[in-house]
């Protein structure tokens, strides 16, 4: 029934984000929803050293899909505490590199609805070219044409995408330049990586994803 409400979800261009799961290194450990095909499964990485995290579940699924899609950072993330109000404790798993890759789909979303506006805007009445096909990139194009372009990994982690890696880490070189402490603070990598991805920084893949919706 998950893998079901996931699909009709995906469907409806609704993207769908799943932690791939804590069951690594074994293969064939993908948990669901995260085995389904148009899921957007992220698994975990370290980021001292950048390196895969020992307990990210690994692919293929059963079904033999090639997953993760993605990995973000996973472990000793700074949340909050129950220690008190102003105490933060760090954890780690897959669970924690979800909330990273929701905010980067976010930020898209906002830029491209900026995009659209803003073109509308200066041409008051005046619908413009291509405007009514600049849509978000549905989950199915993003994994299946545009990952991979936006993604990076360690060195000497295979080409293309794998049972470990996935495409790798999107957007690795902003994030990278954005984190400078430990342990990683979630608003150290939202903040910047927002307001970048707002201000147009997916422009590198932007052009060609436009170009072919229109």
């Amino acid at each position: 029934p998950l893998r079901v409400a996931c699909r009709a979800a995906i469907d409806r261009d609704i993207w769908v984000i799943a932690s791939a799961g804590n069951s690594g290194p074994a293969p064939y450990s993908i948990t669901c929803p995260a085995c389904e095909q148009y899921v957007f499964a992220v698994g975990s990485l370290k980021y001292e050293p950048f390196e895969l995290s020992n307990f990210s579940s690994r692919g293929p699924t059963l079904e033999g899909l090639t997953k993760p899609d993605a990995l973000m950072f996973g472990e000793d993330i700074s949340i909050a505490s129950s220690v008190s109000d102003t105490a933060t404790t760090a954890k780690s798993g897959t669970s924690f590199a979800v909330p990273f890759c929701s905010g980067i789909v976010v930020g898209y979303h906002e830029s491209v609805a900026k995009w659209v506006a803003y073109e509308v805007a200066q041409l008051p009445g005046v619908l413009p070219r291509g405007a009514i096909g600049r849509r978000v990139v549905t989950p199915q194009e993003m994994i299946d044409k545009y990952l991979l372009a936006i993604c990076v990994k360690p060195e000497g982690a295979p080409v293309g995408k794998d049972y470990e890696y996935g495409c790798g880490l999107p957007l690795g070189s902003l994030i990278a330049q954005a984190i400078t402490f430990r342990p990683l603070d979630i608003s150290a990598v939202l903040t910047p990586v927002t307001s970048i991805i707002t201000l147009g920084m997916f422009g590198m893949i932007m052009v060609p994803m436009t170009e072919a919706i229109r």
